[in-house]
């Protein structure tokens, strides 16, 4: 069941666009835009304090995110041209914004001129007030290069011990003699070659230097294209718990480990189409239950597809399990539907099931998916809920020992 989608065309991100108020103070029109958490700048400090590094995947997410934005606004016409940490923006949501289009430049003929934007993030020929050549978009590569490289490193990769405002004449010089395979080696210390190899070609010279629509299909770029289906997955584990190092709770820990499963076998792909076909090859009996959790909790809808697939073919071993605790309710249903088989404990899962839909209790729910309950567990969750009497628990209980094919195991209150 094949399954595609243009990722980052559909929400490309783009300038903080929502304008919520206009107000106008002597000959000065201010814009009021939406409220977003923090610069990529406190980002990487609070990630580099609490991890002691920038996570990879993270990283990715947001080099994927800021070249779409860079390809929306080259074909706008725009160079953003101050390009830095500080000047892009994100939320919980996991939207990411350029903000500070102070400097920026609808662009005439592809070309500019003009000697703008923060020193660090210049590219060589800015510096070269003698060179009547002008430059494109080439000069907003290399500024996210070197943007990109501060946030992996946690700190200003190019003049470390300078202060920029006294010490032009060293700074320009350092920029100029940039050596990228020291530089790349200093930032992306355990990151891997395809990472390395990308920032290489955003710090080439001018001539020889990647333009927006190269980064577009580059390695980096197809290799790491699935994250855009992982929106939920940034927002929940890392930007919404960035104070810790660790996982904070068996739900994360456990979707932690698939997504890293997942990230194993999808970084090899060259192309997006292949990503089914990598993630099939790691679906088994023992963690398609778990999979389909991490795809219903942060929306894939592509590995949902490869796990129901799996499903179909493997349906009465899939359902022999007390893994399928791990699903979501109707998806639970759904795996039901494929096989007349069932386990021991499948209406005490589906009474189970039918009581946190009808309470709407989401914490609990989690727990249920995420631990191997046993009998006595799962009854003592029912009872607790209330919803049930304990004489019709203690029936259930009775006729779950006395008959074990579980089929005939029910609760009134719920199956009339």
């Amino acid at each position: 069941m094949p399954y595609s989608n243009d990722l980052f065309s559909k929400e490309a991100p783009k300038p903080s666009d929502e304008a919520k108020e206009f107000m106008k103070i002597e000959d000065h029109v201010l814009i009021c835009l939406e409220s977003m958490d923090m610069s990529l700048y406190h980002l990487y400090r609070i990630m580099h304090k609490a991890y002691n590094y920038f996570p990879e995947l993270l990283w990715a997410y947001i080099a994927l995110k800021l070249i779409s934005a860079l390809k929306y606004l080259r074909e706008k016409g725009i160079m953003h041209r101050d390009i830095k940490p500080a000047n892009i923006l994100i939320n919980k949501n996991a939207e990411i914004k350029f903000c500070d289009f102070e400097v920026s430049k609808i662009v005439e003929e592809s070309i500019v001129s003009t000697f703008v934007g923060t020193i660090l993030y210049w590219p060589p020929e800015r510096f070269d007030i003698n060179n009547i050549k002008k430059f494109d978009d080439r000069a907003d590569v290399w500024s996210l290069g070197i943007t990109l490289a501060e946030i992996a490193y946690g700190k200003r990769p190019l003049g470390e011990n300078l202060d920029i405002k006294d010490d032009y004449i060293l700074m320009q010089r350092e920029i100029v003699g940039l050596r990228k395979e020291e530089f790349t080696q200093k930032c992306f210390k355990g990151y891997p070659d395809i990472i390395i190899s990308f920032i290489h070609k955003c710090l080439l010279p001018y001539d020889e230097r990647s333009k927006i629509l190269d980064l577009c299909t580059s390695e980096l770029y197809e290799s790491y294209l699935w994250l855009g289906y992982f929106d939920r997955f940034v927002t929940e584990y890392y930007l919404n718990h960035i104070d810790i190092r660790e996982p904070k709770s068996e739900l994360e820990s456990s979707v932690f480990e698939r997504f890293t499963q997942i990230h194993t076998a999808c970084a090899q792909c060259k192309v997006m189409h292949k990503v089914e076909d990598r993630i099939s090859n790691i679906i088994n009996c023992n963690n398609v239950c778990e999979m389909l959790s991490v795809a219903a909790f942060y929306d894939s809808i592509f590995l949902k597809i490869a796990c129901m697939n799996f499903i179909e073919l493997n349906a009465e071993i899939v359902i022999n399990s007390e893994r399928l605790l791990y699903v979501p309710y109707n998806i639970f249903l759904k795996i039901i539907s494929l096989d007349m088989l069932t386990a021991n404990e499948f209406d005490i899962f589906e009474a189970t099931r039918k009581w946190v839909t009808k309470n709407e209790t989401e914490t609990l729910f989690k727990q249920i998916r995420l631990t191997l309950i046993d009998h006595k567990t799962l009854l003592n969750v029912i009872l607790s809920s209330g919803f049930f009497t304990p004489e019709e628990i203690l029936e259930v209980a009775k006729e779950q020992v006395n008959n074990p094919t579980g089929m005939t195991c029910r609760f009134p209150s719920l199956f009339n």
